[in-house]
């Protein structure tokens, strides 16, 4: 409110009684606050500086605190983030939120807490419910398939396998995109739940860690409804790798993340993406003004001062000064493909999808240098850092550091090791 974060107890729907308020300049205060937010008796108010006031408070930010208290200078190290000890200490967890929302769902798929769940007794009962659906849409709709085959029962293997998997994710991509399926509307819920509470005028930087903790509890929440329609999934804390059955498909590590994901991620980045450009604002307003500096330079201009070797850019055979006047000017001409690739990262939805463009981009530089140097060179990291360097300079990516948190913040742990993670890391 007004640019002030507020944690606390409500009573009436009015905030009161001990909280903490956090302000825009990192100054925050812990301590008894009155209605509309106010200071309202005993607390402690902290600034960034490391000084301390503790007393009696009375007032508003913005019209004026009345203060009777003792200040006491450098009780704290100077802290530029400057947060809390109590932050977190009044908000309910990820997990507890939109209970009702869940339970909703549960009971139209006939699934009962502590009561062993029959995958085939939820199949019926969603089919008989789904049935309904379909003869109270058919009574407003002349569309006959109003139901797009999500009442048909894909039949259980018994065993995982990579086409098993995707004829799972082909009905779950529809189950989730249908109004008439229980999975369908909760989902729906739980996005409408998601950017009330992040999105808007209500957005605010403090918010982004309950954010990603909500993103990760709805992808559990999810999985686990999806597991009892289709049991051969793995559990949460398994990991199991499908190899396909053709050679120019890709295997793939079934995850709840890589299940629910492509379905939530979408209908969330709007307003998550928010608040992480906000949480990551001042450092990428700098990081801006930088890149704008710089990508005035030409290409040579950039890469010398980057330390990119002249052996990735100067023609064959040609010396810098007798290349000087005709490269002199000459701007965005070198790995173009490499930096296509990464500024398409702002138009991915999940961490899988951007890593997958970090990792084609490295094949884009790498495929530039092999077709001037040779199949046969082989990177060194000396060599490969100017020169990816260069590629994230020249792809003017404005909030690159929201972009790397949010891959960070919601990558499943098998893709940070290895070469994907070396590339991440390198980014």
């Amino acid at each position: 409110m007004n640019g002030v974060y507020y944690e606390g107890n409500f009573y009436q729907n009015k905030l009161t009684g001990y909280g903490l308020m956090m302000f825009e300049d990192k100054t925050y205060y812990e301590g008894e606050l009155g209605i509309g937010g106010s200071f309202a008796g005993k607390g402690s108010l902290h600034y960034p500086s490391g000084d301390t006031i503790e007393g009696t408070f009375t007032g508003n930010w913005e019209d004026g605190i009345k203060i009777n208290g003792m200040l006491q200078k450098g009780v704290g190290s100077p802290d530029d983030e400057n947060i809390p000890k109590s932050f977190g200490k009044f908000s309910v967890s990820a997990d507890q939120k939109w209970m009702a929302i869940v339970r909703q769902c549960k009971d139209q798929l006939g699934i009962s807490t502590g009561i062993e769940v029959s995958t085939a007794k939820v199949w019926e009962i969603l089919a008989t419910r789904l049935e309904t659906e379909k003869q109270a849409a058919l009574r407003h709709s002349a569309q006959l398939d109003v139901l797009d085959g999500i009442d048909r029962i894909p039949e259980r293997k018994g065993e995982l396998t990579y086409r098993y998997f995707m004829e799972i994710h082909f009905y779950l991509g529809k189950a989730f995109g249908s109004r008439l399926h229980p999975l369908g509307q909760l989902l729906q819920l739980l996005v409408d739940a998601f950017r009330a509470t992040y999105g808007g005028v209500v957005a605010h930087p403090r918010l982004l860690p309950y954010a990603v903790q909500e993103v990760r509890s709805f992808t559990s929440r999810l999985y686990q409804l999806v597991r009892v329609l289709f049991p051969d999934l793995p559990r949460e804390d398994e990991n199991v790798l499908l190899e396909p059955d053709m050679e120019d498909q890709e295997e793939i590590v079934v995850t709840p993340a890589f299940v629910i994901h492509p379905w939530l991620l979408p209908h969330v980045y709007s307003p998550l993406s928010t608040l992480y450009v906000l949480h990551h604002q001042p450092k990428d307003e700098e990081y801006w003004r930088r890149l704008l500096k710089w990508n005035k330079q030409p290409d040579t201009a950039l890469m010398t001062f980057l330390g990119v070797d002249v052996k990735f850019w100067l023609p064959e055979g040609a010396t810098i000064m007798e290349c000087s006047r005709t490269l002199g000017m000459v701007k965005d001409q070198h790995f173009t493909e490499a930096i296509e690739t990464l500024q398409m990262l702002s138009t991915s939805f999940s961490p899988r999808d951007k890593l997958k463009l970090i990792h084609r981009t490295f094949q884009q530089v790498s495929k530039a240098v092999m077709n001037k140097l040779g199949n046969d060179y082989l990177w060194s990291m000396d060599d490969l850092f100017p020169v990816f360097q260069y590629v994230v300079v020249r792809s003017r990516i404005q909030h690159l550091g929201a972009e790397i948190q949010l891959v960070d913040d919601l990558l499943d742990p098998h893709m940070q090791h290895g070469e994907l993670g070396i590339m991440f890391t390198t980014l």
